[in-house]
């Protein structure tokens, strides 16, 4: 009892809120899961409750899979199909289920929405039944069940063009006087007259629904009166059809209805119709489409009825409305375009064998305002038919232009692409206008260059040109012509003959120079004269020229024209001459490219001049040298035999530049000794020598009179030795050369004595310590310890005494350092134990008047030092010696830098630090990386720019900087040379 309580109060709230308002998916969801779950614990205590329980839940079942339907903007059919074909079949078998137990007047009802249900889910089959059933017991159903099962048989047989079947079931629906869709039977109805061809009879119909007023339904309103509109144009429309429609239909309608009704007359071919009808609709408020649609149907229908004349009169005013700005991307004006287009070719293809002058005009108006290639070439086509040549040539022109706009690519539009260029000119040679001529001529090579007709049409205008006595202009046309290997011989020869006629006419011997040479290569019946006569031409005028000595342009320009000439057109003495030449005109220009090329071709020529050989040698050696690849120049150089005069200079060229390739120079630079007389070259040589040597001190014991010829030299190759061997035989034996003694190299050696000496003090005292073991053993400790003091001390009093900042700043810190540190240390000793208070003062006054001396002392010399070490750094006392340390390649410079580092730990044991001194030795590294930053930068630009006399001079400074003695005596070589080599020449 509680059960049906319960599923009471469910059916109660359910029915209670489908009435109330209407129920989303959630709700639906919601309810018929409770419904679902009353049906389940009903039973036949509460029949009639179950049945009305499960007759809402079966519509609740087509309700949610009506909803899901319309889901996702109409397109949830696809997506909950699923669900929606479950909760239908839901439905059906819920209603199955209770349809026994229904009462009469909800079984037929039921029955309905089970076939409807079932058509939605595509068995139609099954539709078919339950109408046919309610058919067969009719007696057991009301009216309207009777009703609406006769119209859906009827619409199943209209379906299946079951015509006859269809009328018999629409009739008896209207038989029953409870009929809810009385209108739609009647309208179905009419349709069915329509298909049997009794469509006056389907008119009559459907016009007496629209005049029926109880009709409110606007949906069928509008479908009924479109339909009526498709009746009138099958049978005779008379204007008082035309009011009586216009009357019957909603004003809302009008418009549309009436653009469909002209349409199906025009369809129907009741032309005279569809142009009132089209008339009637101009004069309603249309839209602007519909405007352009009116027009174009009103100009093809005057073109089916012959109107030829109206139909212009309708393409201007179609046009006019296509060139609107409102047409501006309008798919509408583009769709009408191509419906007026239509019209015209439909006139074209009817007058195919007899032009009008009306269609020539209609073709004019269209292609003057609409891009159509097609359009254009087609009337120019009929023009010609009608020898309207200057009309064709216009239309002609317009296809050429547009079809290159579009650059043809295809075969169709290439092709008519020809035809059209082709044809202006076939039209302007009818039209025997000279001027229309040349346009057309022109046009085609412009517009289509590689065109098949592209060679007539230039031997066209030469003669063209020939004919006005335009001979300038002639010759070159022809001269063209009879160089392009694409043109027919015999078009070739002509050409060139007419060629060199007009060359005559204009007495111009250069051009009949320059083109016999040309002709020569394609006409072989003159190939040797033409020749003969250029190759001596050239060689004259090239040895004129440089004679002359030219401008710069001059030389250029003749370089240009000689680079264009092949030189295999020459041979033996001739060719070697004509590179010779353009060899010399390259150097003049600074073309050292062009000089190479030249230089490497005229080495192979057979039987060359020793001198013409070692000529090129020696050019070829010279511009790598220039560039400073000193590798390729090296090649080079050996390659040439030197006269006796010329050794010295030979062997010291090949030396500095074995030694620039990082090769072993010294047998070349003994052989330049060998031959040398001028001692500065010689020292430079020895000092090289010595620097590249296995055995260095060999060399400079032989070369050590040589080297002294130039004090700086013999001073770095001393230095060299030393810094190798160590050997202080040697160094006191340079030490006592007065050539080495001034030098900045001997402080270097010195101080390695000084060094030495420092080394082994600070050693000996690092060592020292007090002895604690007993009082004799402390003091005879500490005396050790002040004897060491005072050698340091005499060492510093004797590099004060040789103002040797140096040894001052070795010294004097050791000393101040370790007088200091004695004193920390005699203050740590030990104190007695057993003494007293006052004892023990006593003992603390005594040690602080014991290690006074050596703190006073400390302090004053850590004063010097600090005097010392800031004068240095601010008058750059140490510069020189932070330079050396900074040049890699310069002799002395691990002896420098082993200075600079003792300095500067010398003087950090006193807490001093010079940010001046750090700086310098910090901008040092910096400068000496710019250097060579720019020294690679210079040579790229030497590279481009090897007479550039301020950038040899920049990169000598720079080598100098950088400590480079090779590189700098090399450039200084080459500067000299580089400045007579030019001056030979008058540069």
């Amino acid at each position: 009892m509680k059960q049906v309580l319960i599923s009471a109060a469910i059916y109660i709230l359910a029915i209670s809120l489908a009435r109330a308002e209407k129920l989303d998916l959630s709700a639906h969801d919601s309810i018929i899961q409770k419904l679902e779950s009353a049906a389940n614990v009903s039973n036949d205590d509460s029949m009639v409750q179950t049945i009305q329980l499960n007759h809402r839940l079966a519509d609740l079942y087509a309700e949610r899979a009506r909803l899901l339907s319309m889901e996702n903007e109409g397109q949830g059919s696809h997506t909950y199909k699923t669900q929606i074909d479950t909760d239908r079949r839901k439905a059906i078998a819920t209603l199955n289920k209770i349809l026994n137990r229904l009462s009469l007047p909800k079984k037929g009802p039921a029955l309905l929405q089970m076939a409807h249900l079932y058509e939605l889910l595509s068995e139609n089959e099954e539709a078919l039944k339950i109408y046919n059933s309610i058919e067969k017991n009719s007696n057991s159903f009301d009216e309207q069940t009777n009703a609406l099962s006769q119209i859906k048989l009827g619409d199943f047989a209209f379906v299946a063009n079951e015509l006859t079947k269809s009328q018999k079931h629409f009739e008896r629906s209207l038989s029953y006087k409870t009929n809810p869709r009385k209108a739609y039977a009647q309208y179905r109805l009419a349709w069915v007259h329509y298909n049997q061809g009794q469509t006056l009879l389907a008119e009559k119909m459907l016009l007496s629904l629209l005049q029926n007023k109880e009709q409110k339904d606007a949906a069928f309103i509008d479908e009924v009166s479109h339909d009526l509109a498709t009746f009138l144009a099958r049978n005779d429309l008379s204007q008082t059809d035309l009011k009586t429609y216009l009357k019957v239909i909603p004003e809302s309608l009008r418009e549309r209805n009436l653009i469909y009704l002209a349409q199906e007359l025009d369809r129907t071919a009741k032309k005279q119709n569809a142009l009132k009808v089209w008339a009637l609709v101009g004069t309603q408020n249309i839209s602007f489409e519909d405007q352009i649609d009116r027009q174009i149907n009103i100009t093809r229908i005057e073109y089916d009825l012959g109107h030829l004349d109206a139909v212009n009169v309708e393409i201007g005013k179609s046009i006019v409305l296509l060139k609107k700005s409102a047409c501006h991307e309008n798919p509408n004006c583009t769709i009408g375009q191509q419906n007026l287009r239509k019209v015209i070719t439909d006139w074209a293809r009817a007058e195919e064998r007899k032009v009008s002058a009306a269609l020539i005009t209609a073709f004019n108006r269209y292609t003057e305002n609409f891009e159509d290639y097609e359009m254009n070439f087609w009337a120019a086509g009929l023009a010609s038919k009608r020898q309207q040549h200057q009309d064709a040539f216009a239309f002609y022109l317009r296809a050429s232009s547009l079809l290159k706009e579009i650059n043809p690519k295809n075969s169709q539009q290439q092709k008519l692409f020809e035809l059209s260029l082709v044809g202006s000119i076939e039209m302007a040679e009818y039209a025997k206008d000279p001027q229309m001529k040349l346009q057309a001529y022109h046009r085609y090579l412009e517009f289509n260059p590689k065109g098949a007709q592209r060679n007539e049409v230039r031997y066209q205008i030469a003669q063209w040109y020939y004919n006005q006595n335009n001979y300038a202009q002639a010759r070159d046309g022809f001269k063209s012509l009879s160089l392009d290997s694409s043109v027919s011989k015999e078009l070739r020869e002509k050409s060139a003959d007419l060629c060199l006629d007009t060359n005559v006419l204009l007495k111009d011997e250069k051009r009949i120079e320059n083109d016999s040479f040309e002709f020569s290569q394609k006409i072989p019946s003159k190939k040797s004269e033409y020749l003969a006569i250029y190759r001596k031409s050239i060689l004259n005028q090239t040895a004129q020229l440089l004679n002359a000595k030219p401008s710069e342009s001059a030389l250029s320009d003749e370089q240009d024209k000689l680079n264009q000439i092949d030189s295999q057109l020459f041979a033996g003495r001739e060719k070697q001459q004509f590179l010779k030449n353009k060899m010399e005109i390259a150097f003049r220009l600074k073309d050292l490219n062009s000089k190479s090329t030249f230089s490497q071709l005229l080495l192979k020529e057979k039987d060359l001049s020793k001198q013409d050989e070692q000529k090129a040698f020696h050019y070829l050696a010279w511009m790598a040298e220039i560039r400073m690849n000193f590798k390729e120049a090296l090649k080079y150089m050996k390659m040439i035999q030197p006269q006796p005069k010329e050794l010295a200079s030979y062997y010291l060229k090949v030396a500095m530049l074995k030694e620039l390739s990082n090769q072993n120079p010294v047998p070349e630079y003994e052989q330049f000794l060998g031959f040398s007389r001028d001692s500065q070259k010689n020292a430079f040589a020895a000092h090289q020598i010595v620097l590249h040597s296995t055995k260095p001190l060999k060399f400079f014991n032989r070369y050590e009179k040589v080297l002294k010829a130039k004090p700086d030299l013999y001073a770095s190759a001393a230095l060299f030795i030393y810094e190798e061997t160590k050997d202080q035989n040697f160094a006191r034996r340079i030490l006592s050369a007065k050539e080495f003694n001034r030098s900045a190299e001997s402080d270097l050696v010195r101080h390695q004595k000084t060094i030495a000496d420092f080394k082994e003090m600070a050693n000996q005292l690092s060592r020292a310590k007090i002895r604690t073991s007993s009082d004799a053993a402390m003091r005879k400790s500490i005396l050790q310890r002040n004897e060491l003091l005072r050698a340091v001390e005499k060492s510093a009093n004797r590099s004060i005494a040789k103002k040797d900042t140096v040894e001052q700043l070795l010294f004097l810190p050791l000393l101040a350092f370790e007088n200091k540190r004695l004193a920390l240390e005699i203050l740590a000793l030990p104190k007695p134990k057993g003494l007293s208070k006052i004892d023990k003062q006593k003992y603390e006054d005594q040690l602080k008047l014991l290690v006074a001396p050596y703190e006073k002392q400390s302090l004053a010399i850590s004063a010097k030092v600090k005097e010392i070490w800031n004068q240095s750094a601010t008058k750059n006392l140490l510069s020189a010696l932070d330079a050396w340390s900074t040049q890699i390649q310069r002799p002395g410079h691990s002896l420098a830098l082993q200075e600079l580092s003792l300095l500067k730990a010398s003087v950090q044991n006193l807490g001093l630090h010079s940010p001046v001194f750090e700086n310098l030795s910090e901008r040092r590294h910096k400068l000496s990386l710019e250097l060579q930053t720019e020294a690679t930068t210079l040579q790229s630009k030497i590279n481009k720019s090897p007479f550039d006399f301020n950038y040899l001079e920049k990169m000598k400074s720079l080598q100098n900087s950088l400590g480079s003695g090779t590189m700098v005596a090399y450039l200084d070589s080459r500067i000299g040379e580089l400045s007579t080599e030019l001056n030979s020449r008058g540069r």
